[in-house]
């Protein structure tokens, strides 16, 4: 089972949809500064919601996350999963190790990721009651990788405005545009 993964640094991260953008869906003027720290939390309120919504990762980050045994390598607990930079485990003697990195091999399926033991390696025995641990930099835009969809953007837009305007809780039945939007970027249990 895996402990919710942590961000391995705290530097701001670089939201997929811009000020200029946001204040154009709320159709404020791109020299009003009025709204800009309302909409810049908005944003980020927006991104972290989509994020959980859809159990998907849109702006690149590094992580470290914990697991109990190594069966749950199998399927990592975030996505999409662009590197794995350390695997630390409490070998049975209680010493702390870093497995090597020709032990294993990262697989990515589009959302999905997986650590395999390398072929002919089997995975070395843990202190019972201790975790392992991989880092590992997770989401879309990280260098060199494809930047947040644009339905994600949109997306991401639509509950921004939505809640700029709306001030108060509303009642939704059904699917919305934002539903519709983020159903391909979901990730299920």
């Amino acid at each position: 089972m895996w402990a919710t993964p942590r961000r391995t640094s705290q530097d701001a991260l670089a939201e997929p949809v811009t000020l200029e953008k946001a204040k154009g869906q709320c159709n404020i003027l791109e020299d009003d500064a009025a709204f800009d720290d309302k909409l810049g939390d908005l944003i980020t309120t927006a991104r972290e919601h989509v994020e959980a919504y859809c159990g998907v990762l849109f702006i690149s980050r590094g992580l470290t996350a914990s697991c109990d045994c190594w069966r749950d390598l199998a399927r990592l607990p975030v996505g999409p999963v662009s590197s794995v930079s350390a695997i630390t485990y409490v070998d049975a003697d209680g010493n702390t190790q870093t497995l090597d990195g020709s032990a294993w091999e990262l697989r990515i399926d589009g959302l999905e990721a997986a650590i395999v033991p390398a072929f002919g390696v089997t995975w070395p025995a843990i202190r019972a009651g201790s975790r392992i641990t991989v880092t590992l930099t997770a989401g879309f835009g990280a260098e060199g990788e494809e930047p947040c969809p644009k339905p994600v953007r949109h997306a991401i837009l639509l509950f921004l405005s939505q809640q700029f305007e709306q001030r108060e809780p509303v009642l939704i039945e059904g699917q919305t545009v934002f539903d519709h939007l983020l159903t391909n970027f979901r990730r299920y249990a």
